[in-house]
């Protein structure tokens, strides 16, 4: 029985048993009603509460899934974000590592070059070193000795690494 019937139908037990009793004093009757009264005011004043608790539960609901829709969209801004920042991470990786890749074939080539440029100083000094001896020497010495130092050149040439 919801509590409006039970308002009316206590309202109603007391008409009833003052119709029936038929000599009720005024007094009591003024008090049943008074009774009467204040109970379908109580109820007035729940079936308001009522509501208002109603409407407070459709906002709170409206609420509730305002606030799960920006959970969401925080949550894949957040899985969008971290993917991002993963690919910038590997794409650095990458380049980093091509970058020293690169760095060791220039330090190879320099040492290569280096060592080079060693052998020719030495063969130069050699040379130097054999015109200065052999200055005052026959033409065909000279020449013999030219072509040694040519011999022992390409045989440098041949056995450098590449």
């Amino acid at each position: 029985m919801s509590p409006r019937t039970k308002v009316f139908a206590g309202a109603g037990i007391v008409l009833g048993l003052a119709s029936v009793v038929g000599c009720v004093s005024q007094n009591s009757y003024e008090l049943a009603r008074m009774d009467a009264e204040n109970a379908t005011l109580r109820y007035q004043q729940e079936a308001q509460r009522t509501q208002v608790l109603a409407e407070q539960v459709k906002q709170m609901k409206v609420q509730i899934e305002d606030l799960e829709t920006k959970r969401r969209t925080a949550s894949e801004t957040a899985d969008r974000a971290t993917r991002e920042y993963k690919q910038v991470r590997d794409e650095l990786l990458a380049m980093k590592i091509r970058q020293e890749q690169e760095q060791h074939r220039i330090k190879t080539r320099l040492k290569q070059n280096l060592k080079q440029l060693d052998q020719e100083r030495t063969l130069l000094e050699a040379e130097q070193d054999l015109s200065t001896k052999y200055e005052g020497a026959a033409p065909e010495t000279k020449e013999r000795v030219k072509e040694l130092l040519q011999q022992i050149d390409g045989l440098l040439h041949q056995t450098a690494p590449r």
